[in-house]
C-alpha cells in the first residue's frame, strides 16, 4: 500500500510538472489580425488592419508577450503569468511604451489584458494607456479587419459639382463623414453651405480591385434656396483604399438642376479651380500722368489650365485716351501663377505676350500682370495690367477692381 501511495505522488507531481509546461505552450504562438484603437477625444475607433502579437513559451506557465505597431508604437512585456479558469486562458501584465506624435514622442504607461480560448480560439488582447488622447483602448482581434472600420472616419477636402446648367463649380473646406454602423455598412454625412445636407444610412462596404473598398448606397439631401428647403433623393459611390485615400467619391442627385453630380476629392483645391470663373468690375485706365473715366461693368474671366497655372483674359475695352479713342480686343494672358495665400486671398503674377485686336489690325501686347483675387461670400478681386501695345512709347496701366 505504501508503495501504491508513493506511487500515486509521483505521478501527480509527474502531471503538475506537465501543466506548468503544457500551460504557457498552449498559448504559445503568433496571432495575426487587426486593432481597433478608441479614445475620448473621437467617436469613430482607429482601424489598424495586418498587426500581429506573439507569445512565447517560458517556464513556470509563463510568457514574453509581444505587440510591434507602426501606429501605436512597440509593446514587450515578461514573464506574464497564464491562468486558466474553465476552457479560457487569461493573461495580464503592465509596462512602459514610446508613442511618437507630430514628430515627438514620449513614453506612457500601459496595462494588458488577454483572454485565448481552447485550442488558441478567440484571442482578444486589450493594451490601455490611460495618459494618450485622454485615454486609449487598443483592442487586438484575431482575422481580417471590417470593411466598414477601415473606411470609417472624416475626410476633408474639396468638391466639384456639375449639372445640367454649370460645370465644375468648385467648394472649398468641405468635409465628409463616414461612421461604421456594421462590420459592412457605414453611415455617411455630408453637410454643405454650399449643396445642403446629405444623408445616407447603411451604405454597403465591400471589397474591390486590389486593396480598395466600394461604397454604394442611397439617402436623401435637403437644399434650399432663398430660405426655402426641398428634400431630393440622391445616391453615392465611392472607392477607398485601405490607407483611407480616396480613389474616387461622388453624391448624384438626378432631381436637382436637370442631374446634379457633387464630386469629393480629398486635399486642398488647386488655386487655379477655385479662382476659375468671371469677374465684373471697374477698369481704370492711364498713361504717364492721365487718367480717363474708369470703364464700368468690365469683365476678367479666369479659367483653369492642366498644368494647374491660370489663363486670366481682359475683356475688349474702348477708352478715350489722351483725346483719341482707343478699342482693344481681348487679351488674353495664359501660364499665368496663382498662389494661395492667408484668408481665401490668392495671388496672380504673369508675363503679358499676345497679339490684340487692335483696330482694324492686330498688334502685339507686353508687359505684366499681378494682383490679388479672394474668394468669399463675395469674391473680391484687384488686378493690375501694364500693357504695351507694339511700339507704343508709354505703356498703360489698367487697374481692375471689382465692385
Amino acid at each position: 500500500m505504501m508503495v501504491v501511495a508513493l506511487c500515486a505522488v509521483a505521478c501527480s507531481d509527474d502531471n503538475n510538472d506537465d501543466q506548468v509546461v503544457n500551460l504557457a505552450q498552449e498559448v504559445a504562438g503568433t496571432y495575426s489580425g487587426y486593432t481597433s484603437a478608441s479614445f475620448s477625444y473621437s467617436p469613430t475607433p482607429m482601424v489598424t488592419p495586418s498587426e500581429t502579437v506573439t507569445i512565447t513559451a517560458k517556464e513556470d506557465s509563463k510568457v514574453d508577450i509581444a505587440y510591434k505597431s507602426d501606429t501605436w508604437g512597440e509593446y514587450t512585456l515578461t514573464d506574464v503569468p497564464v491562468v486558466l479558469s474553465g476552457s479560457t486562458y487569461t493573461l495580464s501584465g503592465s509596462g512602459k511604451v514610446n508613442i511618437g506624435m507630430h514628430g515627438n514622442s514620449a513614453e506612457y504607461d500601459y496595462t494588458f489584458t488577454g483572454t485565448i480560448g481552447s485550442g488558441k480560439s478567440n484571442p482578444s488582447f486589450v493594451f490601455t494607456l490611460p495618459a494618450v488622447m485622454g485615454g486609449t483602448t487598443i483592442t487586438f482581434t484575431e482575422g481580417d479587419a471590417p470593411a466598414a472600420y477601415l473606411v470609417a472616419g472624416t475626410y476633408n477636402g474639396y468638391t466639384s459639382a456639375a449639372c445640367a446648367y454649370f460645370q465644375g463649380m468648385i467648394a472649398t473646406d468641405q468635409s465628409v463623414t463616414l461612421t461604421a454602423a456594421s462590420g459592412t455598412t457605414v453611415d455617411v454625412a455630408y453637410t454643405s453651405s454650399t449643396w445642403g445636407e446629405f444623408t445616407i444610412s447603411g451604405a454597403t462596404v465591400e471589397a474591390g480591385t486590389g486593396n480598395a473598398y466600394v461604397i454604394k448606397g442611397t439617402g436623401t439631401t435637403v437644399m434650399g434656396m432663398n430660405g426655402q428647403t426641398s428634400t431630393y433623393e440622391c445616391s453615392l459611390e465611392a472607392t477607398i483604399n485601405s490607407d483611407k485615400t480616396i480613389q474616387s467619391f461622388v453624391f448624384t442627385a438626378p432631381a436637382v438642376m436637370g442631374g446634379l453630380t457633387v464630386t469629393f476629392i480629398e486635399g486642398e483645391a488647386p488655386a487655379a479651380l477655385v479662382l476659375a470663373g468671371s469677374y465684373t468690375g471697374d477698369l481704370t485706365l492711364t498713361v504717364g500722368s492721365s487718367s480717363d473715366d474708369p470703364i464700368e461693368n468690365t469683365t476678367v474671366t479666369v479659367a483653369a489650365q492642366e498644368d494647374g497655372n491660370i489663363t486670366v483674359t481682359l475683356a475688349s475695352f474702348t477708352a478715350n485716351m489722351m483725346g483719341s479713342p482707343m478699342t482693344m480686343g481681348d487679351i488674353k494672358i495664359e501660364n499665368v501663377k496663382a498662389e494661395a495665400g492667408e484668408n481665401n486671398a490668392y495671388t496672380l503674377s504673369g508675363e503679358v505676350n499676345v497679339p490684340v485686336s487692335f483696330g482694324e489690325s492686330t498688334i502685339t501686347v507686353t508687359g505684366s500682370v499681378s494682383g490679388t483675387i479672394t474668394k468669399g461670400d463675395a469674391d473680391s478681386a484687384e488686378i493690375t495690367f501694364q500693357l504695351k501695345p507694339g511700339s507704343m512709347p508709354m505703356p498703360i496701366t489698367a487697374v481692375f477692381k471689382t465692385k
